[in-house]
């Protein structure tokens, strides 16, 4: 067989694409996180890993077929259902499933395409980068009055982004409104535009406000190192929380997620605390005491 005629082209065109192939082979070798850096190799893992395999009788769900270790499209995977990133809990049985390894490529193919920028449907998006201006995360459960502190506390000038009032603005409710639809696009456009005001963060010198539960010690430092922002906790007794969820009828859609906020609820030193009593009112520094 002849071999193949040789291209001749310009110097400048085979610089060029040196330089392409030159930034190609960078690409390739960035470093990427360990699987045991990333939790995967622990013991917690494995026990985790095969309670789901069992659990689905090692039977893909997504395709039906019977996994099978010989087989290089079939090999059994315990896939996280919701993703750890998207605030999924890595070891909670009930968020795992059975994947052969075609499925499961798919499904992460799919995953990596909706965490991009341009189609930002990400809990917590890792492309974020330090605001420019102060920023004030505050957490706290349902009911606990986030709202509320930051309603006394922020300036007519600042930026307060709340998920309650993106999505129930996008939807056509009344400001603020707690039963919006947090299902399929409703809870994905809701995320993204408020994606995009975080990101605008690092563009525009802006002082804003973060209201968010984040009852996980982890996840609120997830946000302290990603934007770089001070974390105050809202700390009110359930009973409270409860008693005014169910006194607003626009509220019973959250009727028992404030149990479930202080069930998850991990205290850092290192944060600030704000304490509130049966009342409602507001506790002294030296005062501090276990809520709820």
């Amino acid at each position: 067989m002849p071999n193949k005629t040789p291209e001749l082209a310009p110097p400048w065109v085979r610089l060029v694409r040196a330089g392409n192939q030159k930034n190609k082979q960078a690409n390739q070798t960035k470093v990427r996180p360990s699987a045991a850096t990333q939790g995967y190799c622990s013991k917690a893992h494995k026990i985790w890993r095969q309670s789901v395999l069992t659990a689905n009788a090692f039977q893909c769900q997504a395709c039906g077929v019977v996994c099978d270790s010989t087989d290089a499209k079939r090999i059994p995977h315990a896939d996280h259902i919701t993703p750890i990133a998207e605030g999924g809990d890595r070891y909670d049985l009930s968020n795992g499933q059975t994947l052969c390894s075609s499925c499961h490529a798919k499904k992460t193919t799919r995953e990596n395409k909706a965490s991009k920028p341009h189609n930002a449907y990400r809990f917590y998006p890792e492309w974020l980068k330090p605001a420019l201006a102060p920023v004030t995360l505050v957490a706290g459960a349902p009911g606990s009055g986030k709202s509320y502190y930051v309603k006394q506390n922020a300036k007519p000038t600042d930026l307060v982004i709340d998920l309650d009032v993106i999505a129930s603005k996008q939807q056509g409710l009344k400001r603020g409104a707690h039963g919006w639809n947090r299902k399929g696009h409703g809870l994905a456009n809701a995320i993204r535009e408020r994606n995009e005001l975080l990101k605008g963060l690092s563009i525009r010198a802006r002082r804003a406000w973060f209201i968010s539960s984040e009852p996980k010690a982890d996840r609120r430092l997830w946000w302290r190192s990603v934007i770089g922002c001070e974390v105050v906790v809202i700390e009110t007794p359930l009973r409270l929380c409860e008693r005014r969820i169910n006194e607003r009828p626009t509220r019973h859609v959250q009727t028992g997620a404030a149990a479930g906020w202080w069930d998850e609820y991990q205290r850092n030193d290192d944060e600030r605390r704000v304490i509130f009593d049966e009342r409602g009112r507001l506790w002294a520094p030296e005062k501090n005491k276990k809520g709820g």
